[in-house]
């Protein structure tokens, strides 16, 4: 298998013009992840305030019966036969 120093890109630099223009990319490119970040942390606020709104805490206690979601299916078994709970609910 190549080593990481022979997968890296090779540029030949014939003139000024090519590094000024690969400076400007590099420079946008960071420019447009900063945007994309701040972008995906206002969506993300926002998604958590809308959850926080519908959102109910629960307090259980010792001896508490509660209804056990389990989704994963072991191998061998099918999801027609399986439910996906079990216990009962107060």
């Amino acid at each position: 298998m190549p080593s990481n120093d022979s997968l890296k890109a090779r540029c030949v630099k014939e003139n000024t013009g090519q590094d000024r223009r690969i400076e400007n990319l590099k420079a946008s490119l960071r420019m447009a992840y900063k945007a994309v970040a701040k972008a995906n942390k206002n969506v993300r606020r926002n998604n958590k305030r809308f959850y926080d709104r519908k959102a109910k805490t629960r307090h259980f206690e010792v001896n508490d019966l509660v209804h056990l979601y389990t989704p994963a299916l072991k191998a061998g078994q099918t999801k027609k036969f399986k439910t996906f709970g079990q216990g009962r609910t107060k």
